[in-house]
């Protein structure tokens, strides 16, 4: 009797011992469970609380996440654009992540002509001077601090809304929708040189590519795109321009000669207009024209 109660000892000792075992390993597993679960917790959090957050639109406050009917024309536009980024990205092997639609024309005018209003036409939004920034998943328009109440008027919900020289540049919200290596498309000819340079630094810092598209993606989706104006250029009067234009331009190249320079190209259309005397009907509010002069 004593052998078997021995026996049964050893067997029960045994078993608590593997018990004991197990019950560690579950608690060892439970532990790492709870650990990864927490860090995620910490991981979401986190990356909420860095999401970048702009002007609060009342107007969307009970819209988000809803299918809103009917779709606007403005809806649809921006799902083409999105399919432009997917087809450049098909068709030139170069992934397009995020696309920036400047306020700009060529000629780096802020008040343009019909066809020439992009940012418009995409967002619905008729002041001056907005940027525009599409994702694959988001939107959003920087406007002037003035426009801010009249922007969140016109504008779908769809776009998120901030105020230019805030604390969420374009750069800094880019970097928080996009991943490392990701890439950014803007048409060179509509951004000035010295906002290229810094967005270029700006988003090499973030480990995003700044990428150049010569052929506007928004221009590829304007199917009832207004035609260019069609005006006689007029030639201003002696007695309004001062001086002839080959004086004024004798006088430039006079003036190149003492800084060592061979030659000028002329962007500016007021300081053409005023160098060849010539008035048009480009844009509106200034009578100008809109060319390039080339070499001086």
């Amino acid at each position: 009797m004593s052998s078997n109660n021995n026996n049964n000892i050893n067997i029960n000792s045994n078993g608590n011992s593997s018990w004991s075992r197990h019950s560690a390993k579950m608690s060892t597993a439970k532990w790492i469970w709870r650990l990864a679960l927490s860090i995620l917790v910490v991981l979401v959090t986190s990356a909420a609380a860095n999401e970048p957050t702009g002007y609060f639109r009342e107007v969307c406050k009970y819209r988000k996440g809803k299918l809103l009917r009917p779709v606007t024309e403005y809806r649809q536009r921006l799902h083409a654009l999105r399919e432009q980024m997917k087809i450049r990205s098909s068709l030139r092997g170069l992934e397009i992540d995020a696309y920036i639609l400047p306020p700009y024309d060529e000629h780096l005018n802020q008040e343009l002509a019909e066809n020439d209003k992009r940012v418009q036409y995409l967002t619905g939004f008729t002041g001056i001077g907005a940027f525009a920034v599409v994702t694959a998943r988001s939107a959003a328009v920087w406007v002037d601090n003035r426009y801010v109440q009249q922007a969140d008027a016109e504008i779908d919900c769809e776009w998120e809304l901030y105020r230019l020289n805030d604390t969420v540049t374009i750069t800094g919200w880019l970097s928080a929708k996009l991943y490392a290596n990701q890439r950014v498309g803007a048409d060179p000819h509509l951004v000035p040189h010295y906002l290229w340079m810094r967005w270029e630094r700006e988003l090499g810092n973030r480990l995003l590519v700044l990428s150049r598209v010569n052929n506007n993606l928004l221009d590829m989706i304007w199917v009832d795109r207004p035609p260019a104006s069609n005006f006689t250029i007029r030639v201003q009067e002696l007695q309004f321009a001062g001086d002839k234009w080959e004086f004024k331009v004798d006088q430039l190249r006079m003036k190149l000669q003492k800084f060592s320079c061979n030659a000028m190209i002329v962007t500016s259309l007021t300081e053409i207009a005023y160098l060849l005397n010539i008035r048009g009907l480009d844009l509106p509010y200034t009578p100008v024209v809109k060319v390039i002069l080339p070499n001086i």
